[in-house]
Parts: structure tokens; sequence; C-alpha cells
């Protein structure tokens, strides 16, 4: 309900070259979602292991909610300032109306991975039926949202419904998850993260259109400037690590 309701109104309500627009513009986000799944799953094991105390559990979470937030944060931006020649490299000109689109809903991504990692600990604590709620809530909120936006606004009204869908998933998870014992993100943690953002979606959209050009000068950026800032280490082996 939630990643479908948006597509089928829009068929109902609007032209149907807006489905078509649409859909190009979230083939990326199915891609970047299957991430999501896979930290839920690879982390349930750990987190529910019987020996592991719920300080343990807290810095399993806290830990991964730290690399999901290093690497979805920056993809994010840099997707937003790229959607278009994103759009343009993967379905050709005729679909440039799908890069406004792409740059809201790509920040479904970095919503999605913190929620995935909070309702692991629900799972994990066997809290399955909070994570239905959870879902179930955000699946009407969906729903409501699209009914509304959708014929006022078309596909943009149906990428915003869909990002708020993912925020309120989030917030629900976090409150879930804290009355499970588990504290929230805290955002200040992130600030070195979110400096080494900016100076890379900088750098982005000083790079012009060409994905060949910007994508790998954002990255390169991004490490440069995490390091600098400090958000990456060296530890005793000799390897590096994330600093947050």
């Amino acid at each position: 309900v939630i990643y479908n309701s948006d597509v089928i109104l829009l068929r109902v309500l609007r032209p149907v070259s807006e489905v078509g627009l649409y859909l190009a513009a979230y083939a990326l986000i199915n891609l970047l979602g299957v991430l999501g799944n896979s930290i839920a799953v690879s982390l349930i094991p750990g987190l529910a292991a019987p020996g592991r105390d719920q300080a343990g559990r807290q810095t399993v979470v806290d830990v991964a909610t730290a690399y999901v937030v290093a690497l979805a944060v920056p993809l994010a931006v840099g997707g937003s300032i790229l959607a278009g020649p994103l759009i343009d490299f993967g379905f050709g000109s005729d679909y440039q109306g799908a890069g406004p689109v792409l740059a809201i809903l790509i920040w479904t991504f970095p919503l999605l991975l913190v929620r995935s990692i909070q309702q692991a600990a629900l799972i994990a604590g066997d809290a399955r039926g909070d994570v239905l709620r959870i879902t179930a809530w955000a699946a009407a909120l969906s729903v409501s949202l699209n009914i509304v936006a959708i014929p006022l606004f078309g596909m943009i009204g149906a990428a915003c419904t869909t990002v708020g869908a993912e925020i309120a998933r989030l917030f629900f998870s976090i409150g879930y998850a804290g009355r499970a014992g588990y504290a929230p993100p805290r955002v200040v943690r992130f600030w070195r993260i979110g400096l080494a953002t900016m100076i890379m979606g900088a750098i982005v959209a000083l790079s012009g259109r060409s994905i060949w050009v910007a994508v790998p000068a954002g990255a390169i950026t991004y490490l440069l400037a995490l390091g600098v800032v400090g958000g990456i280490r060296r530890a005793a082996g000799g390897h590096f690590r994330l600093n947050v």
C-alpha cells in the first residue's frame, strides 16, 4: 500500500504520462531500497544474541545508524543535485520531467535505512506486532495524503507524500524502539557527516551536469572532507573507521 497507492492513484487521477515519469524516478529508489532490507536482516541475529545486554544492543544500533547516515545522506544530497542528469543517463531526454520527482524521492533513502535499523531492533526484541502497527499507520497516512495531494500536485505531490510516509514510519519506529529501551539517534552526533556533505554538495553543484565528472568529484571530496573534519580515523589495527 505504501509503495503502490501513489502509482495507482496517479493512474486514476492524472494523465498516464505522469505514471511513466514517476516510475522512472522510482526505479532508482526501488534499487536502493533493497539495501534497507539487507541491513535489517543482517542486524537481527546480533541484536537477538542471548548473551548481549541492552547496552551492547544499543551500541550495535548506534554504530549501524552512523554508517548508514554516512552513506545515505551524501547520496541523497548528490542525487538531488544530479537528479536530471541521472534520469537522462538512465532513461533518455524524453524522461527529463522525472528529474524533479527523483530529487524528492531520493530522500526516502536515508529515512528508510535509519528506519530499518530501528525496526530490526524491534524484531530482534520480539516486537513484530509493533512493526506491523507502524506499517499500518504509515499505510493509512500514505493513502490519505495521496488522495489529497495527487489531484492538486500530480506526481510531485505523490513524491512528497512518499517521503512524508517514510518520515512517519521513522518517527513511529523511533518511538516504539524507545519503549523497548533504545535511545533515539542523536542528530548532533552527525555534524561531521553534515559538514562534509555540504562541502561535497557545493563541489557537485559546480561540476556541471556530467555525472562522469560530478560523481567521482563528489565522492572524492566527501571522503577527503570527512577525513579533514575528523570523521574518519585510523584505528589501532591500521585500518580506517568512521568517527562520529
